[in-house]
């Protein structure tokens, strides 16, 4: 893997570094301080009157700045072009925070609709499937319809309300629905069938 590392902070263009390495089979598995700490060896060898402090500097990849935590073959890819940048390094680079972040609120989101779902049942009138707790089931709380669905080539409707179909599936689920009332653990009783 090479890299193209790049310093130009301030006006002095003989204080600016931009040079190429090979990183080692061995540091791509490792954490991008090694990298950083190498990079800011190099350049102070190249520039013993305005040396840099590793622990002052960090590493930015368009824009986007690394953290010292992150494993390199995972942040960078062969010929990218970092930037040493005046700024303490994190831990954890902006990139992989936000993907920390995301999970995180994926888990906590999936933590409060399974908090959400304890005691509670799923409506079987049709239309509905909502979930709902049996203590606390007002009048008004169930939007349904009175009749099952059909399912008749591409077209998708209800029974109860002629008239109103959809072709596509999202169009079917968004159907008004025709009644009002409480929700029910019941499936509701099956159609008479129709007379001879």
């Amino acid at each position: 893997m090479k890299l193209f590392v790049r310093y130009d902070e301030g006006d002095d263009a003989a204080a600016h570094m931009n040079t190429k390495f090979t990183v080692p089979k061995s540091w791509r598995p490792g954490p991008v301080s090694k990298l950083l700490a190498f990079a800011v060896d190099t350049y102070n060898s190249k520039h013993p009157d305005a040396k840099l402090d590793s622990a002052a500097v960090h590493f930015e990849l368009d824009g986007v700045r690394l953290g010292l935590e992150d494993v390199v073959e995972e942040v960078l890819e062969t010929k990218a072009e970092v930037k040493i940048v005046a700024g303490a390094s994190k831990a954890v680079g902006d990139a992989r925070q936000a993907a920390l972040d995301e999970a995180a609120r994926k888990a906590e989101a999936a933590e409060a609709a399974r908090k959400f779902a304890i005691g509670k049942v799923k409506c079987k009138n049709f239309g509905c499937a909502q979930l709902f707790d049996p203590n606390d089931n007002p009048e008004g709380a169930c939007r349904h319809h009175t009749g099952p669905p059909f399912f008749h080539d591409c077209n998708k409707g209800w029974t109860c309300c002629r008239g109103k179909t959809a072709m596509d599936w999202d169009d079917f689920q968004k159907l008004p629905t025709c009644a009002v009332g409480r929700h029910s653990a019941e499936a509701p009783a099956p159609p008479p069938a129709p007379a001879p």
